[in-house]
């Protein structure tokens, strides 16, 4: 996984929360808040972003399929990357 790779993904899921209706204010900031976290921790504390992914993917995925789809790829790249 390449820095480009994992940007194009996040500017993806970027743009999916923004054009995500029925999503709560608090769901919302929690998942920019992971966004930032990625951004922050790939290169010094991965495993809690995964975990972070994980959780997120587990409460999204009935409701907002889109938005799990693109943290599902998300960590997947992570994982292929060695985090």
């Amino acid at each position: 996984m390449t820095d480009h790779e994992l940007d194009r993904l996040l500017d993806e899921l970027r743009a999916a929360l923004e054009g995500t209706a029925g999503l709560a204010d608090a769901d919302r900031d929690r998942l920019a808040g992971i966004i930032g976290r990625i951004d922050e921790a790939v290169d010094d504390e991965p495993q809690g972003v995964v975990d972070q992914i994980e959780d997120a993917v587990h409460r999204f995925e009935t409701e907002h399929v889109t938005l799990v789809g693109i943290l599902n790829r998300i960590a997947n790249a992570l994982s292929a990357g060695g985090i």
